[in-house]
C-alpha cells in the first residue's frame, strides 16, 4: 500500500470515533433537557453538539471505512424512527392523534439519540455492516 500523506493519522481517528461518544452524551442531555422543560443554555449546548455528527454526513469523503460504516448504522437506526414516526401520524385518526402531540423538537431529539444509539450499538457490539 502506498504512503498516502492526506491519509488521517491514528490520533485523527481516535478523535473523531471519540468524539461520537460524546454525540451520544449530549444527545441524551438534550432530550433529558427537553422531556425536563429546562430552559438552559447547556441543553441547547447539547443540542448542538448531538447534531453535529449527523450534520457530518455532508463530509463523509473525509472519514475511513470503519466511520462510514458506523454513521452508516446510526443513520438506519434514525431513519426507522423517522418512518414509524411517520407511519403512526398517517395510520392515527383524527380524534386520537398522540403521537400528532409531540413537539417536532422533542422528535428530532428522538430521532438524533435513535442515531447515535445505532452508532453506539455498532461500537460496543463490534458488530458493522
Amino acid at each position: 500500500m502506498p504512503f498516502d500523506p492526506k491519509a488521517d493519522k491514528i490520533d485523527d481517528r481516535t478523535f473523531a470515533l471519540n468524539s461520537l461518544w460524546l454525540g451520544f452524551a449530549s444527545s441524551l442531555l438534550f432530550l433529558a433537557g427537553l422531556l425536563a422543560g429546562w430552559e438552559v443554555f447547556l441543553v441547547k449546548l447539547a443540542g448542538a453538539l448531538a447534531s453535529a455528527a449527523p450534520v457530518s454526513l455532508l463530509f463523509v469523503r473525509f472519514f475511513d471505512d470503519y466511520q462510514t460504516r458506523l454513521v452508516s448504522h446510526g443513520a438506519r437506526w434514525a431513519s426507522v424512527v423517522v418512518g414509524i414516526w411517520l407511519l403512526a401520524q398517517l395510520l392515527s385518526d383524527t380524534s386520537a392523534r398522540l403521537v400528532a402531540e409531540i413537539d417536532p423538537m422533542l422528535g428530532l431529539a428522538i430521532c438524533v439519540v435513535a442515531f447515535h444509539a445505532g452508532i453506539a450499538s455498532a461500537r460496543i457490539r463490534g458488530t458493522v455492516s
